[in-house]
Order: structure tokens, then C-alpha cells, then sequence
């Protein structure tokens, strides 16, 4: 199983464009659901993460880092968890 982790603009007519630059594990991470990590070759600003093999419980605590529309200069971060679920 595999997590895809992409940006959308929330209004698509903008024409906005949101890059995933990174997804980072907490240090008080909790479950450790995903096995590795990786930018999703044929799609930029794409990160993809490959789930574990095997049943976990618990969340895993992460943050993404993003940026809109290439600028360099500021980023952005996110804290969501993930839950892995039968």
C-alpha cells in the first residue's frame, strides 16, 4: 500500500500550483506506519510514502512541507496524522 501525498489549489481556476517539498517523521513520531519515503518521479510535487507490511496501531505524528506557485522563499508546514486502519 502506498500514501500519496499531493497539493491542489482550492480554487483550481487560479491557476495556483502547490509542491509538496517534503514530508518529515516528529520526533515523538508515534505508530511508525510508513516504511520509506520518495518523490513521485513521473509527477512533480509528489511525495510518496510506502506503508509497512503488517498491522500498527496508533497514529503516526508528521509534518508536510509545501510551497505555492515555486516561491522559493517561503514554505509551509502542515502537522496531520496518519491511521492505519483493517
Amino acid at each position: 500500500m502506498k500514501v500519496y501525498w499531493s497539493g491542489v489549489a482550492k480554487d483550481t481556476t487560479t491557476g495556483d500550483e502547490v509542491a509538496i517539498l517534503g514530508i518529515f517523521r516528529k520526533p515523538d513520531g508515534g505508530a511508525d506506519i510508513l516504511e520509506s519515503l520518495s518523490k513521485d518521479p513521473n509527477k512533480n510535487g509528489v511525495v510518496v510514502g510506502k506503508v509497512k507490511n503488517k498491522s500498527i496501531s496508533g497514529f503516526e505524528y508528521y509534518s508536510v512541507e509545501f510551497r505555492i506557485n515555486g516561491d522559493t522563499l517561503r514554505t509551509y508546514l502542515v502537522d496531520p496524522k496518519l491511521k492505519m486502519t483493517e
